[in-house]
C-alpha cells in the first residue's frame, strides 16, 4: 500500500470538520472502525484522527478482522484501503453489505488508482479518497467525509424510523409541519404545505435555522418560544407570524411536538395560516368547509368525550352520517369500550398537551375494516384549559393494496428484465456472427461474378443491407446503456480526444479541441455523442478541413459548440434532424445524440447555416444535482 508522506508530518494539525455537522452532532464521539494492513500507517492515522476531531478509533489488519469487529460492536464509519491482502476495500463493503449493515464506508487508495473510483462509487461507497499528497489536505478531507457520512447517516435514520407509517399523512396535510433538531433548531424537514406557506422551496429550508420562518425583529422571540415547546409549552398552540421569501408576513397559530427518533430529540412545528381568520368570520367558515372536503377524517369530540364535529370522510369511513355522529360518543359509534382506567391515561396524556400517533384498524358499520394511521391531539381553549379532542385519520387501504401490487410488479419487471438482457445479449452476439460469416460469403460472391453487372449490383445492396443491421444492432448496444450509468463529472477535453482517437483516418480534417478545463456531468456516453457528431461530419460534411469544439457560458447555462466546415445540414432538413428513423443512414445515429442529452437533462439544438457548416449546440442548465455541479470551468 502507499503511505501519506513522512510519518513525523502525520501529526501536523489540519482543519477541523464542517461546523455544520459539529453543531448536529455536538459532543458526541464518532466510533471509526479503521481498515489497513499497514503496520506501520494505522496507528498513525488512528492517534491524528482522535487527536484532530470527536472520533473513537479501533483498528483491524484485515477484512477478516474487520468483518469479526463489525459482528461484535456497531460503528458509525469504516475507513478501509482498497489494495490489501485476501479481500479488497471493496469485498469487504460487500460482505458487510450481504450481512445486512448499512454501515458507510470511506474507501482509500493511491495515486494512479483513478480506475477504481468509478467502481467504488457505484458499490455505494460513501467517499473515495487517495492517501498521497499532503497529510493536511488528506486528514482535513477524510474527517469532512467522515462526518459527512455520519450526519447522513445520522438523519436518514431519524426521518426513516417514521417516514415509512407517516410520510404520506406528513405530505398531505393541510397544515404546514416544519421538523427541527433540538439541540441546535437547524431544520431537518417539512412538507408540501409548509414550502408554500414561507413561499420556499425544501431545498432552501432543509438546513437553515428556524428563526429563517420568521421576521427578523420577532427572532428573539421565535428562539424563546422555540425553547419553551421544548418543555413547559410542548403541545400548546401558540399565535405568532412566519416570513415568506417575498417578505409578506403572515399570522400563523403553532402547535410543537417534541418527538424521539432514534435516540434524537426533535420539535416539530405545526402551522397554520390564520391570517384571513383575524379578519372576519368568513375564512373561518372556509377552513371549516376545507375540512369537510380534505380525504382525512376529522372527528372532535368535547371534554365529555361528545362528538362535535364528524366530516365527510368521517362518515365514508365509519359508515355513519353525521346527523347520527354528533352528539354521541367515539365509543358508541364503534362498540369499542376501553376501561376506566384505560380512559383515564388517555385523558391524563392528551391534557399534558401530548398527541397520540399510531396505526390501528376501523370497524365499519357494515363489519368490514379498514386500516388507518391516525393522529389524537388535545384541544385547549384560549385560557390554556383542556376543550377537547380532535382526531384525524387517513385510511391506507389503498395504500397498502398498492405496496402489495408494486412489490410484486418489481419482482416481475425483476425477473423479466434478467430474462431480456440475457436473451439480447445472446441475440447480439449471434446476429453479428451471422453476419460476419454473411460478409464472407459476399466477398467471396463478389470475386466470382467480376464480369456479371446486373449480379453485382445485388450483392453489392445485400452487403450495403449487412453494413445497416450492423449499425442498427450497434444503435442497440449503445440507447440500452443511456441513463443506466451514475452520472459523474467528465472532462470534456479528454473524451473529445479520445473519440477522434478512434478514427483511423480524419480524411485531412483538423481538430480543434478549445474544451480545457471544462467538466460535466455525464457518463460514458458523452465520447459515443462526440464520435457520433464526426461520424457524420465525415459521412455528410463534404471537403471538411476543420472541426471545432468550444464552449461559452451564460448567466443560467452553458453552451457546447460543436462545428465544422462542411456544406452544412439543408433547411428542409432541420426540424425532422433528430426524429428516429430520419436520415441517409439508419436514422438512428442522431436520435441516440438526443436520448444521451436528454438523459443528461441537456437540450441539443442544430444551429448552423447551409453553405456555411454544420453546427450543434448542447445547452446545459446551471445547477447541481444532489451534490454535483451540472457543470464547473476550471481556469
Amino acid at each position: 500500500m502507499c503511505k501519506l508522506g513522512a510519518m513525523e508530518k502525520m501529526h501536523r494539525k489540519v482543519g477541523s470538520a464542517d461546523e455544520t455537522y459539529a453543531d448536529l452532532f455536538g459532543n458526541k464521539t464518532l466510533r471509526i472502525l479503521h481498515v489497513d494492513d499497514d503496520l506501520e500507517f494505522l496507528p498513525v492515522a488512528k492517534q491524528v484522527l482522535e487527536e484532530e476531531g470527536n472520533f473513537q478509533v479501533e483498528t483491524a489488519y484485515s477484512a477478516e478482522e474487520a468483518l469479526k469487529k463489525l459482528r461484535e460492536k456497531e460503528y458509525d464509519v469504516v475507513i478501509t484501503d482498497y489494495q490489501m491482502p485476501g479481500k479488497n476495500g471493496l469485498e469487504l463493503l460487500n460482505e458487510v453489505r450481504r450481512q445486512g449493515n448499512d454501515v458507510p464506508f470511506i474507501v482509500l487508495s493511491c495515486k494512479g488508482k483513478e480506475e477504481i473510483a468509478v467502481e467504488a462509487l457505484n458499490s455505494g461507497v460513501e467517499s473515495f479518497i487517495t492517501k498521497d499528497g499532503n497529510p493536511a489536505a488528506y486528514y482535513e478531507e477524510l474527517q469532512r467525509s467522515i462526518c459527512r457520512a455520519a450526519k447522513r447517516r445520522t438523519v436518514e435514520k431519524l426521518l426513516n424510523a417514521s417516514e415509512e407509517k407517516y410520510r404520506k399523512l406528513f405530505e398531505e396535510a393541510l397544515d404546514a409541519i416544519f421538523v427541527a433538531d433540538a439541540e441546535t433548531g437547524i431544520l431537518i424537514d417539512c412538507n408540501q404545505a409548509a414550502t408554500e406557506l414561507v413561499g420556499r422551496s425544501k431545498s432552501e429550508l432543509v438546513g437553515m435555522h428556524q428563526r429563517l420562518l420568521h421576521p427578523e425583529e420577532n427572532w428573539d422571540v421565535s428562539t424563546s418560544s422555540f425553547k419553551q415547546h421544548l418543555t413547559d409549552k410542548e403541545g400548546q398552540v401558540v399565535e405568532t407570524q412566519v416570513i415568506t421569501k417575498t417578505g409578506e408576513i403572515k399570522d400563523v397559530a403553532i402547535k410543537g411536538n417534541v418527538l424521539q427518533f432514534g435516540g434524537k430529540k426533535v420539535l416539530q412545528g405545526i402551522f397554520r395560516d390564520i391570517t384571513e381568520s383575524k379578519k372576519n368570520y368568513e375564512a373561518a367558515r372556509f377552513q371549516s368547509g376545507l375540512l369537510n372536503a380534505v380525504g382525512q377524517t376529522i372527528v372532535a369530540t368535547n371534554t365529555e368525550g361528545t362528538i362535535v364535529y364528524w366530516n365527510s370522510a368521517a362518515e365514508k369511513l365509519y359508515g355513519v352520517p353525521k346527523s347520527e355522529a354528533v352528539g354521541s360518543t367515539i365509543a358508541e359509534i364503534t362498540g369499542e369500550k376501553p376501561s376506566q382506567k384505560e380512559t383515564l391515561k388517555f385523558l391524563n396524556h392528551l391534557k399534558s398537551g401530548k398527541s397520540w400517533v399510531k396505526e390501528t384498524v376501523v370497524n365499519r358499520r357494515d363489519g368490514t375494516a379498514s386500516p388507518v394511521i391516525t393522529t389524537i391531539s388535545p384541544i385547549f381553549n384560549e385560557k390554556g384549559e383542556f376543550a377537547g379532542v380532535i382526531d384525524v385519520s387517513t385510511d391506507i387501504s389503498e395504500q397498502k393494496w398498492m405496496l402489495a401490487v408494486m412489490e410484486d410488479a418489481v419482482t416481475q419487471v425483476a425477473e423479466l428484465n434478467e430474462k431480456l438482457h440475457m436473451v439480447e445479449g445472446l441475440t447480439r452476439h449471434d446476429v453479428r456472427n451471422k453476419l460476419a460469416a454473411l460478409n464472407g460469403r459476399i466477398y467471396l460472391l463478389k470475386k466470382r461474378i467480376t464480369d456479371n453487372k446486373e449480379a453485382l449490383t445485388h450483392v453489392q445492396e445485400m452487403e450495403l443491407a449487412v453494413r445497416q443491421i450492423l449499425r442498427i444492432l450497434e444503435f442497440e448496444r449503445f440507447y440500452v446503456q443511456v441513463g443506466s450509468e451514475e452520472l459523474k463529472s467528465i472532462n470534456v477535453e479528454k473524451h473529445l480526444s479520445e473519440a477522434a482517437s478512434l478514427f483511423t483516418d480524419m480524411k485531412g480534417a483538423q481538430l480543434i479541441n478549445e474544451c480545457h478545463g471544462l467538466t460535466v456531468l455525464a457518463d460514458s456516453l458523452l465520447r459515443q455523442l462526440f464520435y457520433n457528431l464526426m461520424d457524420n461530419t465525415f459521412k455528410y460534411g463534404e471537403k471538411v478541413t476543420q472541426i471545432r469544439v468550444h464552449f461559452e457560458e451564460d448567466k443560467d447555462a452553458l453552451k457546447l459548440i460543436y462545428e465544422d466546415n462542411g456544406v452544412g445540414v439543408p433547411d428542409e432538413m432541420r426540424s425532422k434532424l433528430f426524429s428516429e428513423g430520419f436520415g441517409k443512414g439508419t436514422g438512428f445515429g442522431l436520435y441516440l445524440m438526443k436520448r444521451i442529452c436528454e438523459a443528461y437533462g441537456w437540450t441539443i439544438q442544430e444551429t448552423g447555416k447551409q453553405g456555411k457548416g454544420a453546427q450543434f449546440t448542447m445547452t446545459i442548465p446551471k445547477g447541481e444535482k444532489g451534490d454535483k455541479k451540472t457543470y464547473e470551468i476550471v481556469e
